[in-house]
């Protein structure tokens, strides 16, 4: 049984508007979390920051918040469930910022310029946290993974940190 288990790490990023960063692998439909399986020996976090870099060209920076360890069906790969260590990211840094200036909650991050796309991700998108509450009918297809087990804990968290 644990063969069929892909082991991953992810990350959420909320940015100043309440809204998700989420991403489509190339030749996909549903959206996920950005983040990826580890390399052997590698630490969680270690392997949240190489993914994010390689992916989408920015780093986590600061506290990595665990979020929790959630499982569910895999969003592309048939038969196999997924196992993802979770974590709140709270900031990320551009290669582009030299300086080692942070873009963070706080700071309104470009939809364009600061996240791109890169290795097997297509699209990124900000998804309203709004929109997960209610179950907007014009969501993106979500996997499994983020749809059932992951939004419920972030939008708890959500609400009793930002109510």
């Amino acid at each position: 049984m644990s063969d069929s288990i892909i082991h991953v790490v992810a990350g959420c990023y909320v940015n100043n508007r309440e809204e998700l960063l989420i991403v489509r692998k190339h030749n996909t439909t549903a959206f996920m979390l950005p983040g990826g399986k580890p390399e052997a020996n590698e630490l969680p976090e270690v392997t949240l920051k190489r993914e994010w870099q390689e992916e989408l060209g920015v780093t986590p920076t600061g506290h990595l918040e665990l979020l929790g360890h959630f499982q569910a069906d895999a969003a592309n790969e048939q038969g196999y469930q997924v196992m993802a260590t979770t974590y709140l990211v709270h900031q990320i840094a551009n290669e582009s910022h030299s300086d080692g200036d942070k873009i963070s909650d706080n700071d309104d991050v470009s939809y364009t310029t600061e996240i791109s796309c890169a290795a097997e991700i297509e699209e990124f998108r900000w998804l309203p946290l709004s929109s997960l509450k209610d179950s907007t009918p014009d969501l993106p297809e979500l996997a499994p993974l983020l749809k059932n087990e992951i939004t419920p804990k972030l939008i708890q968290r959500y609400q009793r940190f930002h109510s």
